[in-house]
């Protein structure tokens, strides 16, 4: 049993490191290919929203992902509830993006921001709807099909942000770079894993993921900033 669990736990490591070693060397390489295409300006627009996206995802996670993974035994309740929170926040977050929209345009002084937050805004929705599907997994402790997931999901995006950047969309590329990944994440999460939560809400299970979850979100939010 033990030399079991030692090689689950090898097989895991190994398959974490090479998703996010791939990850890596798929986002450099993407990079580098469309620097040569686009302009400093392009990525200067995309790194003035990327603060407002990373908070919004870290906002949505809210450690409970942390929480519910650490978990013993968890109930279908305690799925379904995260499930729950999550993609509601989310919806929450791009209503509060898209009216916010030309504020935040009009701060920076880009007109174009406008469209663009309220495009890319689209991406947390996306993300919440598979961060139940990850838990799931993670549980399992398939790594592997993780990583192939997460790995295939880059590929198909990097392709998408090159199509449209070779067209002369400019910033557009970048933008389709970050929905386009997490469409394809949360696709092939939901297709692979064919986990489909419940609409049942616990509040008990709510406050207990939360209170383990909420320093976690603190640190991650200080992080992120």
């Amino acid at each position: 049993m033990n030399q079991n669990k030692n090689n689950s736990l090898i097989n895991g490591f190994f398959w974490a490191i090479v998703d996010k070693g791939g990850q890596l060397c798929l986002q450099f390489s993407a990079l580098i290919i469309l620097s040569r295409i686009l302009t400093p300006y392009d990525f200067g627009v995309i790194g003035v929203l990327t603060v407002f996206i990373n908070i919004s995802v870290m906002l949505i996670d809210s450690g409970m992902v942390g929480a519910l993974i650490k978990k013993k035994n968890p109930k279908k309740e305690d799925y379904s509830t995260l499930f729950i929170f999550n993609f509601s926040l989310s919806f929450i977050l791009v209503i509060i993006f898209h009216f916010t929209a030309p504020f935040i345009s009009s701060f920076y002084g880009l007109p174009e921001l406008d469209l663009i937050i309220r495009v890319l805004s689209i991406s947390i929705i996306f993300n919440a709807l598979g961060l139940i599907q990850v838990v799931k997994i993670t549980k399992e402790l398939n790594f592997k099909r993780l990583a192939v997931i997460t790995l295939s999901s880059q590929i198909l995006s990097v392709t998408v942000a090159l199509i449209v950047a070779m067209h002369d969309f400019g910033v557009w590329a970048l933008v389709a770079l970050q929905v386009s990944q997490s469409f394809f994440n949360t696709f092939l999460l939901i297709i692979s894993n064919r986990y489909i939560p419940s609409l049942h809400f616990s509040f008990h299970s709510f406050k207990e993921q939360f209170t383990f979850g909420a320093p976690l979100l603190g640190a991650n939010l200080l992080n992120v900033i």
